[in-house]
């Protein structure tokens, strides 16, 4: 990496459970809706409406380096 005038970067994470305690109020709203505040595992639903973005086919995706314009 000298040689060719790199730069490296290394990052660390740790996930390190607390001690929290909590109001008694918002562990009651944490077991009541206990579905709500799950982890998902799956997709959403079907639902009666899903959104999406209408194509146009005889147009490909915009190929365009994001920050390669010179300063004006």
């Amino acid at each position: 990496m000298v040689a060719t005038n790199s730069i490296a970067e290394v990052y660390s994470m740790q996930l390190v459970k607390a001690n929290v305690t909590m109001e008694p109020e918002l562990a009651l709203l944490f077991h009541t809706y206990n579905d709500v505040f799950d982890t998902p595992i799956l997709l959403p639903p079907p639902r009666s409406h899903d959104h999406h973005i209408p194509l146009l086919e005889a147009y490909q995706p915009v190929k365009v380096k994001p920050f390669g314009y010179p300063y004006p």
